[in-house]
Parts: C-alpha cells; sequence; structure tokens
C-alpha cells in the first residue's frame, strides 16, 4: 500500500496574497480541510506546510507557510499534491482506491477467479468496480452491497455474486 496518496492537482492560483486553487482527486473537497501537512512527490520528501483549507465550489483553496504572494504561488501550478494516509481517517467499509487497484475479483458462492480490479469510477449514485475479466474484457460492478460482497484488502480480494450478463455476454 502506498503510504502517500494523491490528494489533488493545483489549477491556479487564488487572489494576490499566495493561495492555491487545488482540484481535489478525493470523494469531497471537505477531505482535506484537516490536513495540515501536503506533499508534493509522491514518496513524502517534499513537504509543505497547510496553514489554512477553505472550499468554494468543490474546490480547495490552500494557504500554504512561506506562499505570501501571487509569484509564488504561481510555482505550484499543475503540481501534484499528496497526503500522508494516516492523516486521512476513513468510515467503516471505505477504502482508498489506490488500495483496491489490482486486486483479485473472485465469486462470493464459488471463490473462482474471475478478474482483476483496475479502475473505480463514480457514476453519481455509487462507485463501480472495472473488472479485467481473464480475456482482457473490462466490465463493470456497481459497488453495492447485493453485488461486491467482501473487500479483503490484506489478502488481495474483493469477492462478488454477479448476477447473469454482468460479466459475460450471456441474458
Amino acid at each position: 500500500m502506498k503510504q502517500y496518496l494523491e490528494a489533488g492537482q493545483a489549477v491556479t492560483t487564488h487572489g494576490v496574497m499566495g493561495e492555491i486553487k487545488l482540484y481535489p482527486w478525493c470523494d469531497s473537497a471537505e477531505t482535506l480541510k484537516k490536513v495540515k501537512k501536503m506533499y508534493l512527490d509522491p514518496d513524502g520528501k517534499n513537504t509543505v506546510t497547510v496553514l489554512s483549507v477553505k472550499t468554494v465550489k468543490n474546490m480547495n483553496i490552500l494557504k500554504l507557510e512561506g506562499c505570501d504572494s501571487i509569484e509564488q504561488a504561481r510555482k505550484y501550478i499543475d503540481r501534484v499534491f499528496y497526503v500522508d494516509r494516516k492523516d486521512l481517517k476513513l468510515p467503516q467499509g471505505r477504502y482508498f482506491i489506490s488500495d483496491l487497484i489490482g486486486l483479485s475479483v473472485e465469486h462470493a458462492d464459488t471463490g473462482a477467479k474471475l478478474g482483476e480490479l483496475c479502475d473505480v469510477t463514480n457514476n453519481g449514485a455509487h462507485d463501480l468496480y472495472h473488472v479485467r475479466l481473464e480475456n482482457g474484457d473490462i466490465r463493470m460492478i456497481p459497488a453495492v452491497p447485493a453485488f461486491v460482497t467482501a473487500v479483503d484488502i490484506e489478502n488481495g480480494k474483493v469477492a462478488v455474486r454477479p448476477i447473469k450478463g454482468m460479466l459475460d455476454d450471456e441474458n
């Protein structure tokens, strides 16, 4: 599991006092409001101290220590910001997408391997797990209890109970 997770990307400056507008790559812009440190590389070596985070129209406005002018803020445009996973708390039954990618997808009743979880998207109502089947085709499974019966990050498995036609071409 990655220790440092992608939090979002700086898209522009905000005002003239060194604030940065960040497009969050999390469930909600609110997720980052309590984060006090962010990182500018995926291994956590380049730390920035976050003085404040505001949420405006599903975007985050960051005020970083030592970034007090628009000129200083411009150097962050297009940079990806990372957070340490220990600084984020997930509710029970929620997972970081980066932890789900690559898990083996298995049938909940038979244990047969169906494929590998290769992506997660959201359709507005719920997440969709993209499963790469053994033949290379990609199918989607709604990440709801009716179809996803268990997620076991430690053992690298997702148990699913697909309905007829969900993972094959049968009707």
